[in-house]
């Protein structure tokens, strides 16, 4: 499982744990469409 599919995951299973009322969640959707479009240009060191 590479990174994006690792955070992917991650995320999924979060949602299924909090309040999806939360104003917060909105922040977290789109910061994780901003890494979509970004491709997730994550370098490993």
């Amino acid at each position: 499982m590479d990174f994006q599919e690792k955070l992917l995951a991650s995320h999924i299973a979060f949602e299924e744990e909090i309040d999806l009322t939360d104003p917060i969640h909105q922040v977290r959707i789109d910061s994780l469409k901003t890494f979509e479009e970004k491709r997730f240009s994550y370098k490993k060191r």
